[in-house]
């Protein structure tokens, strides 16, 4: 007997009214029909993290995705390929997880039934492409889309990662820097100083009143993000990953990288589930699911509900500010041209390249600055405390 997981869910009547909750169930796709059952469309299915998921990663379906395909495209049966990735499986869990998709296949079900009841289930959009796989019985192109877009998606998150990296670690050691000269490296100058009745210069003065500050500012800066995490876990539950992406958007530099690389998923999401010959309503469910960021959420079940009713979304993302007028104008010519899958992967292609020049842009930027500041510190307190020393000298000289 499978065991059932919990899932979080986010759906809308054909009002428009928001529902949320939670479910019971052994795979998404069955959340996904219980909502329907109940007249809902759902826009996010996610399931809930216990403390063993959180130890043990889970199956990379992106590599799973593209040594099936080849497999497949080779002309293997299903079975046969399986059997190879079993095979050819060096960590123990994903051999399991193969093993039981194998057995499943065996007994006459399908892959994308199969795969969602895995013990660690894909996200909804996995499950999507290769249900159309089998359904217009091209499985081995389904499953390169799918690892098509893992690796754009991984490689937009590495870009980001190495974008952003450098400069928290250079912004790190400042505070770490502060920290340890307010801590050991002031107070006892500051002591040798007073044992000797020196009169220090106005810059050593105000350099050991902020080393004695620095450490109860920098600990309260700490306590402070802490409890505010704490507060937003305790407040908002399960979303508050969604408030803490909403203050990240509003980062003036950060913010706008954090919303133009949700758009690029958005559009590569897109392009590859219309591709796929998901219907666009369905595609879009799945799209704005995967978003993020909550007004890039608002935005997307605004779009839903438009194409629910028959009218075009393409009006919706000319007027909101959130989107490059350019990508607007781009997707308004796919859907005249009847194009629209292609034109959302070219969309993603401008977009992307717009966000790996804001990240080269930033980059240059904040690295150096972050230098010059580290050295400026050093240089100060450095001067600051010998400055006493060169004084005291040119008196014993005198």
């Amino acid at each position: 007997m499978v065991s059932k997981d919990i899932f979080r869910w986010q759906a809308f009547d054909a009002h428009g009214q928001q529902f949320k909750g939670v479910l019971a169930a052994k795979a998404g796709t069955e959340v996904v029909a219980e909502l329907r059952a109940r007249g809902l469309y759902p826009v996010s299915v996610e399931r809930r993290w216990s403390f063993p998921d959180f130890l043990m990663p889970g199956v990379e379906w992106g590599g799973f995705a593209r040594r099936l395909g080849t497999l497949l495209e080779a002309g293997i049966p299903l079975v046969q390929a399986l059997e190879i990735l079993i095979k050819s499986e060096v960590r123990a869990r994903n051999k399991a997880e193969w093993r039981r998709i194998k057995e499943a296949v065996e007994a006459g079900g399908s892959l994308s039934e199969a795969v969602s009841h895995s013990s660690w289930p894909p996200t909804p959009h996995v499950e999507f492409m290769l249900q159309a796989g089998e359904r217009t019985g091209n499985l081995a192109q389904a499953l390169s889309e799918v690892a098509f877009f893992w690796d754009k998606r991984e490689a937009l998150a590495r870009k980001i990662r190495t974008a952003v990296m450098y400069p928290s670690l250079l912004l790190a050691m400042v505070v770490g820097l502060l920290y340890v000269l307010g801590v050991f490296v002031l107070p006892p100058y500051e002591q040798l100083f007073a044992g000797i009745n020196a009169d220090l210069p106005w810059l050593t003065r105000v350099i050991f009143d902020l080393g004695r500050r620095v450490p109860i500012l920098v600990s309260s800066g700490g306590l402070f993000l802490t409890l505010a995490v704490l507060v937003l876990r305790l407040r908002y539950r399960g979303g508050w990953r969604w408030e803490c992406s909403k203050l990240l958007g509003a980062v003036p530099v950060l913010g706008r990288i954090f919303v133009l690389g949700e758009f690029v998923q958005f559009s590569n999401l897109m392009g590859s589930l219309l591709q796929a010959g998901i219907p666009l309503l369905e595609a879009l469910q799945l799209a704005v699911g995967a978003l993020r960021y909550p007004p890039l959420r608002d935005l997307g079940q605004s779009l839903i509900l438009a194409v629910r009713q028959g009218h075009s979304f393409l009006p919706l993302l000319q007027a909101d500010k959130q989107v490059s007028p350019m990508a607007a104008a781009m997707l308004a010519v796919g859907e005249e041209s009847g194009c629209l899958d292609a034109m959302f992967g070219r969309v993603a292609e401008m977009l992307s390249q717009e966000l790996d020049d804001k990240l080269q842009r930033m980059a240059r930027i904040v690295e150096p600055s972050m230098v010059v500041i580290l050295a400026g510190i050093i240089g100060i307190v450095a001067m600051g405390v010998l400055l006493p020393v060169f004084e005291a000298s040119m008196h014993l000289q005198a």
